[in-house]
């Protein structure tokens, strides 16, 4: 290590005497699975200004080699007393990992201020980046190459110090780890520098509860985290074994491999005679990406071949096996048989939460009749004494977008109580029976909802020819006669396009920002003031209900789609349904409590089940 010009009781000191000053805080563990505790911290690096001059330090708390450079009690508790006791503004790029961490060592800085920059960048601009969000890529996209040249020397070239990375750092020192474990933290520092000095950071500022909010959401999907949820993981396993079973035997029956793409193309394009959607640029073969195969999949629930049944099964088993069941099985803590999921705040575009390893987003909430979805939810399970209840929000973004149009007979609909797909699909049918008497006929509830969605979330003729295997000119007549039927949403979507055309950005409720990179992309506009407003309040009302209704009796442990899930004492179930039921639907009154009027002018409803989906007795008799 390098000779340096201060010492740790030099900066301990400056710190104890600038109780305000921002620190930038990065940790190192022994492994990744800090939340059961099986990963424990083995040092603490910091970075700040002082006089305009960049310092850095790191401290070993947990070396095993190199004991003796450990800090000692004494400078402990110093660094409590600066970090913890002095709620310092804290700056880190994973909040959540680094202060549970540093929590399980007994430093609790759960309650402070502070700035996580990578979400940090998905609120001054979302499009940043299209691959990994990391730390080292939010650093190659925010800072100067000179900027970047922060350590005296590159760690990758010190061989011996990545084979000790990748097997928990148990032979280093502290001083072999100083420059290394430094250099996160002063990065993280001159990231948050120009990112608080940006204009959109500036504007975003005048919106003061954006940041509150998000910090608040942030703590409140650690809660969740840590508590994890309780497996079945007999289960998980007998059906993930089947699951793979019936890929073996589907897969002989078509004779082909439907995760090949040479055999896909056979499949679609010959044997189903499909059309080829997208060509690869490279090769001029048929693309078959997870892009493509989304427009694919309506063609396929369409046809009656028994080939596409077949596929159908095959890729609902991949999916169930791969991304969900197998995942659970290597994901589940051994410790205590939970799993916890990694909630990210930084990745989606739309600000919607997302989830990883695994992800939770991907469960279904329509299973009835397809095995592959309904072996999944059986694999959660509640504590001894308590069990698992589901509080879904009831078209959330539809309700979103009505109260943006306030087109009459939907916010009729929704005001009354009624089946807003029902009416809604009359009313379409019966526009329908003016233009084309064939779409007509065959116009069902589905149908309704597929178009509804697929033009709400920009889709356009080719979108919908696709969806309902129809003719260019059917399209374009499902489409006007959509907007014939609701004016409003028209002029909803033509004043968002217009937005985008000015600003190349539109405003959400809160305050912050959906960007986009061309004025072509406003056919998305509309879905982003819808979707990403409909994200916000699904996280206001998530940190709503851990601080007003979470207890012993009813913890809050997942957030899946538009749904929070509950593990809640048995005895309880229905007093704690209803309660979050009338808490959820109360939109207005959380995430505008001092407002004279609703905010959003339009009737909310939450379903409230078992987790499995059966009906909570006494629910419809209390509603």
């Amino acid at each position: 290590m390098p000779a340096l010009a201060y010492t740790s009781d030099d900066l301990l000191k400056w710190l104890y005497e600038h109780p305000d000053e921002p620190v930038a805080i990065d940790t190192e563990t022994d492994g990744l699975d800090v939340w059961d505790k099986r990963s424990k911290v083995i040092g603490l690096s910091i970075a700040f200004k002082v006089n305009g001059v960049y310092v850095k330090w790191y401290w070993g708390t947990r070396h095993t080699a190199g004991k003796e450079q450990n800090i000692d009690k004494a400078t402990a508790e110093k660094i409590r007393w600066v970090l913890q006791k002095q709620q310092r503004p804290l700056i880190l790029a994973n909040w959540q990992f680094d202060i549970v961490g540093l929590q399980n060592m007994g430093l609790d800085l759960f309650d402070n201020p502070f700035y996580d920059v990578l979400t940090m960048q998905n609120l001054i601009n979302e499009n940043w980046t299209k691959g990994r969000r990391g730390l080292d890529e939010l650093a190659v996209y925010t800072l100067s190459p000179e900027n970047r040249k922060i350590a005296e020397w590159e760690w990758e070239d010190e061989f011996p110090l990545k084979v000790e990375k990748t097997t928990g750092w148990p032979n280093t020192t502290p001083a072999m780890m100083f420059n290394y474990a430094a250099v996160d933290a002063l990065l993280t520092y001159k990231i948050w520098e120009v990112q608080i000095s940006t204009p959109a950071w500036k504007d975003l500022e005048q919106y003061t509860q954006v940041w509150e909010a998000k910090q608040e959401s942030i703590r409140t999907l650690t809660v969740m985290r840590l508590r994890g949820v309780l497996m079945d993981l007999d289960h998980a396993q007998k059906w993930f074994d089947y699951g793979r079973s019936e890929q073996a035997r589907l897969k002989e029956e078509l004779g082909l491999n439907p995760k090949s793409h040479k055999d896909m193309k056979e499949l679609f394009i010959n044997r189903l005679g499909l059309p080829v959607l997208k060509a690869s640029e490279k090769t001029g073969e048929p693309s078959f990406a997870a892009a493509v195969m989304v427009e694919y999949e309506p063609m396929l629930e369409r046809l009656e071949s028994p080939v596409a049944k077949t596929i159908r099964e095959y890729r609902g088993w991949d999916t169930a096996c791969g991304l969900l069941l197998g995942a659970y099985l290597k994901f589940t803590s051994p410790v205590d048989d939970r799993l916890r999921t990694e909630y990210t705040t930084h990745v989606t575009t739309t600000g919607r939460l997302s989830s990883r390893n695994p992800n939770l987003q991907q469960i279904s909430k329509e299973s009835e009749g397809k095995p592959w979805k309904e072996c999944i939810k059986p694999s959660f399970k509640a504590a001894p004494g308590y069990v698992l209840i589901s509080a879904d929000y009831s078209q959330l973004e539809l309700r979103l977008a009505t109260a943006y149009t306030q087109e009459p007979t939907l916010k009729q609909v929704f005001d009354e109580g009624r089946d807003i797909f029902d009416e809604m699909t009359e009313e379409i049918r019966e526009q329908l029976s003016r233009t084309n008497k064939k779409l007509a006929e065959g116009w069902t509830r589905q149908k309704t909802k597929t178009l509804v969605y697929s033009i709400q979330y920009g889709g356009g003729v080719n979108r919908i020819m696709s969806a309902f295997g129809v003719s260019k000119k059917e399209a374009e007549i499902l489409r006007r006669n959509f907007y014939r039927t609701y004016p409003r949403f028209r002029a909803l979507e033509d004043k968002c396009k217009e937005m985008v055309d000015k600003n190349q950005k539109i405003k959400l409720w809160t305050g912050r920002y959906r960007h986009f990179q061309y004025k072509s992309e406003g056919y998305k506009a509309m879905n982003s003031l819808i979707q990403g407003g409909a994200a916000d309040i699904v996280d206001r009302v998530m940190n709503h209900m851990l601080a007003t209704v979470d207890n012993d009796d009813c913890r809050m442990l997942l957030q899946v789609h538009d749904a929070l899930v509950f593990e809640v004492r048995e005895e309880l179930v229905l007093e704690y349904a209803q309660r979050i039921k009338h808490e959820m639907q109360s939109v207005n009154r959380i995430v505008d409590p001092e407002g004279t009027e609703p905010m959003f002018p339009v009737t909310f409803a939450v379903e409230v089940s078992y987790w499995d989906g059966s009906e909570i007795e006494g629910m419809k008799q209390a509603a």
